[in-house]
């Protein structure tokens, strides 16, 4: 797996077993874990530092979590179709219940961040920012390797300071965007949900594509895969690229941690040679016919006094029925508590398993609109704030760069876009391992037309034929980020991914206007790599079955036979373990540090 190996021309086709012919197996009865009852015993040892647990201890934290989730689940969910939130009409103000704290789930209570907030190591580029604050840049120079070794630096890293600092970033970051607070809650709990469960479960038996019988062994080995899931850097470390600019259109800094690599021996590849852009570029000659769209335009003429217009669930908003059109065609395969995907603003895009991409589609408001997207129907807002820290990071020659976050992203996260080059068509041999495909052949493509058109009253047969012509036989479409692309280029993939693709339409239903946007498919926490599946025909003809993602179900694990003959409830009590193992990190690394910072503001005063 290396960072100039990055897609396969045929990602978007599902190469996996197809839905209609799963095996149905029988799982064969497991061995039976005696529970401890919730008791101050368990309490106990649910609070203990998870260094000190032993294998018993933490295959009975796993046993008795995921008990707890499952009868979690059972709680039948609100319906969050056709059911809006309440605001104030008078300047826009939020209901008193829309107020609470955003951190609750997360320990913490809201506080004016701003006054506890200290300066980050000084990790950027004294030269100065040439770019302009608050402007966005629609393709930006390409960097070379001379650029980019002039402003090399050697910067020292304190790791736990770094991702504490971040933490309160994120939270003021929420506190003082009026199109968030109030709006957008940042939850983190302390145990995993049924749903996530469930659907990391079920990404693992797409991916091996079996449902296994025999029970997972939780032994030292599988335990050190679950402590080491989070990346620690070394305490110096080279920076690369540490400002924004024309260049760089992004905040997200560039790290290489190579042991003994320094400014005047560092590698710089390939692959951080291309033009960065936000946004899909589209060839306005070539693809004139798709820009413009005309009379066939989807927008709406939705406002509102307040800072964010509450399209979502108002039947006059064309802009949400056509998302809900769009949720219709979405193929229910088992019973879950979110049965369909919903694509709103600031509610979780819970996705049903790793297969997704091949029915989900989503459909926001937009600039064009009369609520400038910002409102509820518009699942791209959160791509514009600038949240979540993360950083681009190279540990080793061999893999590459890839991409870890420093603060905790909650399930259902729109994180990045997919952007790049819209080609037609072939694509040649050397950008076969970066395309991802957007349209294919016959893909969906009745049930599009079907969901998005033809349940108008007045059908637009110019709209009709256009989309036709889009899924045609022979016609695929792919975005290339070789050339030109952004952050999302460097993805790596995992066995275990904890990111899956959408596509959300704006405006119209071309390739020209469909976006790739990679979520958060499990909670996220501080230090983890965002990664997303590549497919199986990658992992062998590209990486010969060599995969160096350096998961327990990957095919290059020790552990990989027993994970990949692993039972459901084996599969449950695996992620339940994983979860409570990382949420224990986060707190005794971000979330009990920043309480005693809390605290100590709170005594001076």
């Amino acid at each position: 797996m290396t960072s100039s190996s990055l897609r396969r021309s045929t990602r978007g086709k599902n190469t996996r077993f197809p839905r209609s012919s799963k095996p149905q197996i029988t799982p064969a009865k497991t061995r039976t874990v005696t529970l401890l009852p919730e008791t101050k015993a368990m309490k106990k040892l649910l609070s203990k530092d998870t260094k000190m647990l032993t294998v018993a201890q933490a295959e009975k934290i796993a046993a008795y979590l995921r008990i707890i989730a499952l009868k979690n689940g059972k709680r039948k969910p609100k319906s969050k179709i056709g059911i809006a939130k309440k605001y104030r009409k008078r300047n826009g103000a939020r209901d008193s219940s829309s107020e609470t704290s955003s951190e609750d789930s997360e320990g913490t209570s809201s506080k004016d961040w701003s006054n506890i907030i200290k300066a980050q190591p000084d990790v950027t580029n004294k030269k100065e920012d040439k770019s302009v604050p608050g402007e966005t840049y629609s393709i930006g120079n390409l960097r070379t390797k001379d650029s980019i070794r002039k402003d090399l630096k050697v910067v020292k890293w304190n790791e736990e300071e770094n991702l504490i600092q971040c933490e309160i970033q994120a939270r003021l970051a929420i506190q003082t965007d009026p199109e968030l607070r109030g709006f957008y809650k940042r939850k983190i709990d302390p145990r995993i949900h049924n749903g996530e469960m469930k659907t990391m479960v079920r990404i693992h038996q797409i991916l091996v594509e079996k449902k296994g019988t025999l029970d997972i062994v939780f032994n030292e080995a599988l335990l050190k895969f679950i402590k080491n899931e989070r990346y620690l850097p070394p305490k110096q470390r080279l920076l690369m690229i540490g400002n924004k600019s024309l260049d760089w259109q992004t905040n997200v800094k560039v790290f290489s941690d190579i042991p003994k690599e320094n400014p005047a021996n560092a590698d710089i590849p390939n692959t951080m040679l291309y033009r960065y852009t936000n946004s899909l570029h589209v060839d306005k000659k070539k693809f004139k016919n798709l820009l413009d769209l005309g009379k066939t335009e989807v927008k709406c003429e939705c406002c509102h006094s307040g800072s964010v217009v509450p399209c979502w669930a108002n039947e006059k908003c064309p802009c949400y029925k056509q998302n809900v059109r769009l949720r219709g065609i979405q193929k229910i395969m088992n019973q879950m508590s979110h049965s369909r995907t919903n694509f709103s603003t600031f509610e979780p895009i819970y996705l049903r398993d790793n297969d997704s991409y091949f029915d989900t589609f989503g459909f926001a408001c937009s600039e064009s609109c009369g609520c400038k997207g910002r409102c509820t129907n518009n699942v791209t807002l959160l791509l514009e704030k600038d949240i979540y820290q993360l950083e681009v990071f190279r540990k080793n020659a061999n893999i590459g760069f890839g991409i870890r976050t420093n603060t905790a992203i909650p399930r259902g996260t729109p994180i990045l876009e997919f952007t790049g080059e819209l080609v037609q068509g072939k694509v040649p041999v050397s950008d076969g391992d970066y395309v991802y495909s957007v349209f294919q052949e016959a893909e969906n493509g009745e049930d599009l037309i079907s969901a998005t058109l033809m349940k108008e009253k007045k059908v637009n047969k110019k709209q009709v034929q256009e989309l036709k012509e889009h899924l045609a036989e022979g016609k695929e479409w792919f975005i290339n980020p070789k050339r030109i692309g952004n952050l999302a280029r460097t993805c790596c993939h995992s066995c275990e991914p904890n990111l899956s693709l959408v596509r959300v339409f704006q405006k119209g239903f071309t390739p020209a206007h469909c976006r790739l946007i990679l979520v958060t498919q499990e909670v996220v926490f501080p230090g983890v790599e965002l990664t997303f599946d590549y497919g199986a025909k990658y992992i062998e003809e590209h990486l010969k079955n060599n995969c160096l993602c350096g998961r327990a179900s990957c095919k290059s694990s020790p552990l990989y036979k027993m994970m990949d003959e692993a039972n459901e409830k084996s599969l449950e009590m695996y992620q339940t373990l994983r979860y409570h193992y990382r949420y224990n990190d986060y707190k005794t690394k971000v979330l009990d540090p920043i309480e005693e910072k809390v605290a100590a503001g709170t005594s001076s005063t």
